[in-house]
């Protein structure tokens, strides 16, 4: 095995194959690994950057909502002109196009020792329009014992002075489902009331629809009661209810509102999982925490993810094993052309040369192959020489021995008619001529 020439090139061909396909097979799988880190990389600085932005809309509101209250202490503080105040706050809402409305909530009888209630609430109507209403002041409503209310006056303190409300449905005024950030507003380190800016749930499911890395990828948006610190549990209200959801496969307007175990992919470990089966697919979650404490999370089908990365890579092995076999495809032939064929064409001379045959031999490329070609050339020619003189040597040593031959009696018996004695004699020289002779004759008659 691998005794000749070809089968030794052959053999390195298939051998430079082998080590080319395995080199392409294992750049391929690094080059997939790599190229899915890079990916999920990518992915969680767009969906970091989307969060971002959400912080982002919540430190503006909080801003809004600081500035709210700055006006509700001017508002105590000085003459509690109430038209005035309005004004103000018109003035400001107006520079506030992402709040669904807001005002200033103060604390019973703290505006009049006879008045329990005392708010000045604006909000957009569904033309857009701010307005006041007096509604949110009436005992009918009585936003003391609301939970939005309860929720941000049991989270301020004069260190913490701001706070989430969870999502609600507001009834009167913009009848929407809404969350709302407060401020409190004090007066000698005593809470009097709180300043508040709405923000309308609808609008960030809008913007949560804008994140959508792949098609079939969803969001969600919800508040967990085991987010640690003051947005944890207060009082007898668990912080467990989802904001919004883009679940493909689930009614989304029924869940706002739900907790989070009506979720049945929902997992409290998310954040620590890799993926997770829902609807025979895998989907990678991520888990990003906003600045109030509520977690939006990513989910995106891990086949359709790496969906582009598989066809370019399988594309780019299938071209590197097409390079893989034109390489040594080329090799070989390259190889059989410059060796195997000049060595093919020197044993076809060297063939007939045997048999005798007068062949010119001729050979231009490979240099080496042609310089052997040339050299066997004049070897022949000399042995041809060499073989011409030995031939003509050969004819006139025939010629010596035969002429040595006709000098020797040859015809025996010598003497036919003489019965008294016979005689018999031989030459045999050692090469083709002898230096030996012999004779016999009478001397006389008898």
């Amino acid at each position: 095995m691998f005794k000749t020439v070809k089968s030794k090139i052959l053999a390195i061909t298939i051998l430079m194959l082998a080590i080319l396909m395995a080199a392409f097979a294992c750049y391929g799988v690094i080059f997939r690994l790599k190229t899915k880190q890079l990916m999920l990389q990518n992915y969680g600085f767009s969906i970091n950057k989307f969060v971002e932005e959400i912080n982002d809309q919540m430190v503006i509101m909080e801003d809004n909502s600081k500035e709210v209250a700055l006006i509700g202490e001017l508002f105590y503080s000085t003459d509690r002109n109430v038209e005035l105040t309005k004004r103000v706050l018109s003035r400001i809402f107006n520079d506030y196009p992402n709040s669904l409305g807001g005002g200033l909530w103060l604390e019973p009888y703290v505006f009049d020792e006879t008045q329990k209630r005392m708010c000045l609430y604006l909000f957009r109507n569904k033309d857009g329009e701010l307005v006041f209403d007096d509604k949110f002041a009436s005992t009918e409503y009585d936003y003391h014992n609301q939970s939005w209310y309860k929720e941000i006056t049991s989270q301020i303190t004069k260190e913490n002075n701001t706070a989430w409300s969870l999502p609600y449905y507001e009834k009167i005024g913009s009848e929407t489902q809404m969350i709302t950030v407060g401020t409190g507003i004090f007066s000698k380190d005593k809470l009097i009331g709180i300043s508040t800016v709405d923000w309308k749930l609808v609008d960030i499911f809008n913007e949560l629809m804008k994140m959508k890395p792949i098609e079939h990828g969803f969001s969600f948006y919800a508040e967990r009661d085991e987010i640690k610190g003051s947005f944890a549990i207060f009082g007898d209200i668990k912080r467990d209810y989802i904001i919004a959801s883009s679940d493909p496969y689930l009614d989304n307007s029924e869940l706002i509102g739900k907790r989070l175990e009506e979720i049945p992919w929902y997992n409290r470990n998310l954040r620590y999982i890799t993926y997770f089966d829902y609807h025979g697919k895998k989907y990678v979650p991520f888990v990003k925490e906003l600045k109030n404490g509520m977690i939006l999370i990513f989910c995106i089908p891990k086949l359709e993810m790496f969906t582009d990365i598989d066809k370019f890579t399988y594309m780019m092995l299938a071209i590197l094993c097409l390079l893989g076999l034109l390489i040594p495809a080329l090799l070989y032939l390259s190889l059989n052309r410059q060796i195997m064929s000049p060595i093919s064409k020197l044993m076809h001379i060297a063939h007939k040369i045997s048999k005798g045959e007068d062949i010119a031999i001729e050979l231009e490329k490979p240099e080496e192959f042609a310089r052997l070609a040339s050299t066997i050339d004049k070897m022949t020619k000399n042995i041809k020489a060499i073989t011409k003189e030995r031939a003509k040597i050969s004819s006139e040593l025939n010629v010596a021995k035969r002429i040595q031959e006709s000098s020797l009696p040859n015809v025996f018996p010598p003497f036919p008619d003489n019965k008294d004695f016979s005689i018999f004699a031989t030459m045999e020289a050692a090469k083709e001529v002898g230096g030996d002779f012999y004779d016999f004759y009478f001397r006389d008659k008898e």
